[in-house]
């Protein structure tokens, strides 16, 4: 497999320490004004605060730069929650230039958005991310509102990006996503690689890890779902979604526990008419812990691919052992287990069997603390191959106290009722654990060599093999971190009712939790920045045919209306995908007076249309003067185009559907999004005093077709937020969308 080319020193290094950076300093000055093209970054090691994402945006890199922790360095997101959305990208007129970022963990969770984003404009280009640890992900506060993910790799992408030895944990949307570049059919992706490296995926919702890029690869890493994620259960681990050829997946562990995950490995390009897909699946662990956790162990659709192979494939657990792409080595009992433990890839770690430390792993405790337990347990085994779990009714951690050893092998998780402790020999060993409670089951291959809990040999015979039912209505467990996050609904009549949101209490706070039910869509995401909404769901008691002269902004004072009778839009309940809509005949219009504040770029448009006869010019909205001005025109030779001072705009090719159309102004880095598909370009820099829907300023080139919603933001949406509303809306107006 390629290895990537390391960045050449660049001439000017600089390490902060030696600039005044301190032990507890904001970190963001010291990179605004030291992190530039063609340098050499150093941190001391120690913590420090950032506030500001864009402190570490470097986009336009020409040369070699570097920015690394002398020792891994701790960056604390400063509290309340921020948005942590940089960007690293490498200039499209450079050659062979390398950036590399390491030795950084990042703790405290995001809040509504917090994806990193590197991408390489140039097919040279080559960026490297070597132990960047973000094991918070969103923060508790932000549950349901956030849909960050830890990586998003856009199409744009044509370069190389190395994801090395990292931590991506409890992040609301894909793990680590860099299918995108893969898109090439559509001219959407440009065919850029991403390579994963060892490290540890955990508990992120959509999946874990999403290849689908030319030359891809995933290898000795390590994937766990092992707690419910606050978009819920029901994702992917790792997921083949477009249809890049020569992707190669070895020595991958994937381990999935009770209910929190499904389709372990799954390879299903996005179209069906793109078959140039092909691969590889070698060497890799499935452990498949319960029967509901997934439909197939690997599931593999041959009608979208090309030529893949599979050999070396151990699945193990009490789950599905059927695998469609075939190469299944050993099923069941004797086979090697995934672990649930990170993997390491590079040299800042010792093998990987040896121990972690015991703050980089909450369930493996030092022996020092024994005290803070009620009891201890060590498990036995001489020479035969044993596979055991104990389960508790309260927390249990390994320990290497005692004669106990660290055992890789060994997987923690809480299925909000009971803590489960599930463990491999296969030789001569002792484990050890720490726990509170009582042990309420043991399960077993075979008996122990040796099994006691606080000096007293106990026999697995003593115990259940499967804990006690439990009928109480589920809780928030709040340990100080609020870590374990159990599923949240209203019991009532005995049955527990699933809900768009749930508040819990905790420590005398009230926080909200959604959706419940874990459904994407199901309720509005919390995006901040809404200043107006126009929803023709609001426009009840209205007749069909009825022609509408105010149309209520449902987020703020700037109410669109039309004064001329003939001028007026008409009620169609059933006019967007059987869903309420006004319908705009080529005539009509509805107008807001002036904002009371001028919005300025960076803002964000959304609105949910459909055009059924583009000709020659179709404004979906507009602005209130011919100055300062921002549109949408559904037919600028041919395309959707978004515009706002530049010449030509931005355009995609339109049609007569529905679409879900977010569109970011923000001058030169602009973007339009149609449902899944984004182009990103100079759109211009005119700001809008006042919104015109359904024409332009003064009435011209008026919208034949529909218009469902239409919301303003005034800012500018990161793309996870843009992703997480564009599923809301398409959910809520029938538009299948699929990023």
């Amino acid at each position: 497999m390629a290895n990537y080319n390391p960045a050449d020193p660049p001439g000017s290094t600089i390490n902060l320490g030696n600039v005044g950076l301190s032990e507890g300093d904001r970190i963001d000055p010291y990179l605004d004004e030291y992190l530039t093209d063609g340098v050499h970054i150093i941190v001391p090691q120690g913590t420090y605060t950032t506030a500001n994402y864009r402190s570490w945006n470097l986009t336009g890199i020409s040369s070699d730069t570097i920015l690394e922790g002398d020792g891994l360095v701790t960056i604390q997101l400063e509290d309340p929650p921020i948005d942590f959305d940089p960007q690293w990208g490498i200039s499209s007129s450079s050659s062979n230039v390398t950036f590399e970022f390491r030795n950084f963990r990042f703790e405290g969770g995001v809040a509504d958005s917090g994806t990193l984003t590197p991408y390489s404009d140039s097919s040279s280009g080559t960026l490297v991310f070597d132990r960047i640890e973000r094991p918070d992900g969103v923060h508790p506060t932000h549950y349901g509102s956030s849909s960050a993910s830890g990586y998003y790799v856009h199409g744009r992408h044509t370069g190389e990006l190395w994801i090395i030895d990292n931590v991506v944990q409890n992040f609301a949307d894909n793990g680590a996503y860099f299918s995108s570049p893969g898109r090439t059919y559509e001219s959407y992706g440009n065919g850029g690689s991403t390579h994963i490296r060892g490290g540890l995926f955990r508990n992120n919702a959509i999946s874990q890890i999403r290849p689908g890029g030319p030359n891809d690869s995933v290898i000795g890493c390590t994937i766990v779902q092992d707690s419910d994620n606050p978009y819920g259960s029901g994702h992917r681990s790792l997921w083949v979604r477009e249809p890049g050829d020569n992707i190669h997946i070895e020595d991958v562990d994937i381990a999935l526990f009770d209910e929190y995950g499904r389709r372990p490995l799954q390879i299903t390009p996005r179209d069906a008419s793109i078959v140039a897909n092909d691969g590889y699946v070698g060497n890799c662990r499935l452990h498949i812990d319960e029967s509901g956790t997934t439909d197939l162990a690997v599931r593999f659709n041959e009608d979208r691919t090309n030529n893949w192979t599979g050999e070396g494939i151990h699945i193990t657990g009490n789950g599905t052992k059927e695998n469609e792409l075939g190469g299944t080595e050993c099923s069941g009992a004797g086979c090697d287990i995934a672990t649930s433990e990170r993997r390491w890839w590079g040299d800042q770690s010792d093998d990987s069997t040896n121990s972690p430390n015991y703050d980089e792993d909450p369930y493996f405790e030092d022996p020092d603390n024994e005290s803070d337990y009620g009891d201890n347990l060590t498990i036995h085994s001489d020479d035969e191959i044993l596979e055991y779990e104990i389960i508790t009714n309260d927390i249990i951690v390994q320990s290497d106290w005692s004669q106990a050893t660290y055992n890789e092998t060994v997987g923690i998780h809480f299925d909000g009722s009971h803590w489960h402790a599930r463990g491999t020999f296969e030789g001569e060993d002792i484990d050890g654990f720490f726990f509170d409670g009582e042990i309420v089951a043991i399960r077993a291959d075979r008996e122990p060599d040796g099994l006691f809990v606080s000096g007293e040999e106990i026999s697995i015979e003593d115990y259940p093999d499967e804990p006690p039912s439990s009928n109480s209505v589920p809780q928030v467990r709040y340990d100080g971190e609020l870590r374990h996050v159990q599923r949240i609904g209203i019991r009532s009549d005995g049955g527990l009712q699933e809900v768009s949101r749930a508040e819990a209490r905790v420590d005398g706070e009230v926080r909200t939790f959604w959706p419940a039910d874990g459904t994407k869509g199901s309720s509005s995401p919390l995006v901040e920045g809404l200043v107006s909404q126009y929803d023709a769901q609001s426009l009840t008691g209205t007749d069909d045919g009825e022609r509408v002269g105010s149309w209520t902004d449902s987020a703020g004072s700037s109410d669109a209306v039309q004064l001329s009778s003939e001028n007026r839009p008409a009620y169609d309940s059933s006019g967007l995908n059987s869903s309420p809509a006004l319908r705009f005949d080529g005539d009509e219009w509805l107008q807001t007076d002036e904002f009371g504040d001028d919005l300025t770029q960076p803002f964000t448009y959304i609105v949910v249309a459909q055009a059924d006869e583009p000709d020659g010019g179709n404004f979906a909205f507009g602005g209130r003067d011919s100055e300062e001005r921002a549109f949408l025109d559904m037919d600028y030779d041919n395309a959707f185009t978004m515009w706002s001072g530049a010449s030509g705009g931005i355009g995609q090719s339109n049609d007569d559907n529905a679409h879900v159309f977010t569109c970011v102004f923000n001058g030169s880095e602009s973007a339009l999004h149609v449902d899944g598909a984004v182009v990103e370009g100079a759109a211009g820099s005119n700001d809008q005093v006042g919104l015109t829907i359904g024409a332009r300023h003064d009435g011209g080139k008026p919208m034949r077709g529909w218009i469902s919603e239409l919301r303003v933001y005034d800012r500018e949406l990161a793309l996870s937020e843009r992703n997480a509303l564009a599923y809301h809306l398409g959910d809520k107006w029938g538009i299948p969308l699929e990023y």
